[in-house]
């Protein structure tokens, strides 16, 4: 098998955005052959002739996941293997010091590492059509949350610099109501003049009630003169502010578009029982978790795998007595926010979760490690669901947990958790 093996041809490929450049290696006669072609459907087309020319191909490594390169190599069935860019670079710091860059270099560096440690890859799986589609809709959806995170952060800070008191007004600046308050009210002085009257008519126009809270915050309105101002600024800031929310209404549109047609598609979705079964996952988190999951498990003998790509196993640097644990940096972090987040909200919905999530606090963790710890514990029972593909259960699992006599089943007896 070994020898089978090394009369292979293992190619790397460095992608660009104008030209692709191969190399292929045959381990057996220390062979290597070199290519180039274009970014072209001609191109793409040359590659893969002159690929199934060579014969045998174990492997073609590559570092994305996601490209129209990636997606004709599929097409045309060979073996691709994604490789992480940093795994790379140190490949390449371990065959030379200078640290060096060329294509033909990077493409050599791909076939080398890829024949040297295969045993340790995986090759990248077609998944259903289904799931590519769901999987595309939610990462551009997550890509949409993080440029309205920006925008909303944007659009604060610059209140806190020209407009202070309009930033009292509301606790949560990331819904269409708040970014409508400031188009009616962008300037101290529009807000300092507005009569009671005007302010109750958009708060009822926004189905807002005159609570107690609400009538402090517009009897606060006059202050809005009394912080320091720079008249020369004032209106170019008003600009920029209303030109933010310009952006923010449609964006905002756009998600509810998006998050409409992920909760209309999810629950066809082979998995989707599964995640929706989990506590706190709910109708946004479900379709996230499930991406998450969307790769072929059975490439995976525990979870232990998925906990590092994740992020929510630490990493431990041992040397001598000294012992240093820390936050893992080298992982997909889009995976890593989701699951945390998970964890935060499993806390209001599971017992066990909420206990958990207590205990680690009274030891002394912080909110991030806690959560980063629970999640660790979430992945391995959805690693088992979705490799038994059984739904989850609470009373099953806290069983299991009594059975096992845990620590978090006693600290559960000891603090009423079971009895709430």
């Amino acid at each position: 098998m070994e020898m089978e093996s090394a009369s292979m041809f293992w190619v790397g490929l460095d992608w660009g955005d104008k030209a692709h450049t191969l190399c292929a290696y045959q381990p057996a006669t220390e062979t290597y052959i070199s290519f180039s072609v274009p970014h072209t459907p001609e191109g793409l087309r040359e590659m893969a002739d002159k690929l199934r020319a060579l014969g045998d191909i174990g492997g073609i490594a590559v570092e994305c996941s996601r490209n129209l390169v990636v997606q004709a190599l599929l097409d045309g069935d060979f073996v691709v293997y994604v490789i992480n860019p940093k795994l790379s670079s140190k490949w390449r710091k371990g065959t030379s010091v200078s640290g060096a860059k060329s294509d033909a270099g990077d493409a050599l560096i791909l076939a080398e590492g890829l024949w040297n440690h295969r045993r340790t890859l995986h090759p990248l799986q077609p998944q259903s059509a289904p799931m590519r589609e769901l999987e595309c809709l939610v990462n551009a959806q997550k890509d949409l949350i993080g440029r309205k995170t920006s925008l909303v952060q944007a659009l604060k800070d610059l209140l806190k610099r020209y407009h202070p008191q309009l930033l009292a007004f509301f606790d949560d600046w990331t819904g269409p109501t708040a970014w409508e308050f400031l188009l009616a009210f962008p300037t101290p002085q529009a807000l300092a003049s507005a009569s009671k009257g005007r302010l109750c008519a958009f708060l009822r126009r926004h189905h807002i009630g005159i609570s107690p809270l609400w009538e402090s915050r517009i009897a606060s309105r006059l202050r809005a003169l009394e912080w320091p101002s720079d008249p020369a600024r004032e209106e170019s800031d008003a600009w920029h502010a209303q030109s933010l929310v310009k952006m923010l209404l449609p964006l905002e549109k756009q998600l509810c578009l998006y998050r409409e047609k992920i909760e209309r598609m999810f629950p066809e979705n082979e998995k989707a029982h599964l995640f929706r079964s989990l506590p706190g996952a709910g109708p946004k988190l479900a379709p996230r978790l499930c991406t998450i999951f969307s790769e072929n498990l059975e490439q995976y003998d525990a979870a232990d795998a998925l906990r590092k790509l994740s992020g929510v196993a630490p990493v431990t640097k041992q040397s001598g007595g000294s012992r240093n644990v820390k936050i893992r940096r080298d992982c997909r972090k889009s995976w890593r926010d989701t699951l945390h987040l998970f964890a935060h909200f499993s806390k209001r919905k599971s017992v066990w979760a909420r206990a958990y999530y207590q205990q680690c606090r009274e030891r002394g963790n912080s909110n991030a490690t806690a959560l980063r710890k629970l999640a660790y514990k979430w992945l391995g029972i959805i690693f088992r669901m979705c490799k038994e593909k059984k739904t989850y259960d609470e009373k099953q699992y806290i069983e299991q947990l009594r059975i096992k006599n845990s620590p978090t089943y006693q600290f559960m007896l000891k603090n009423g958790y079971l009895n709430a």
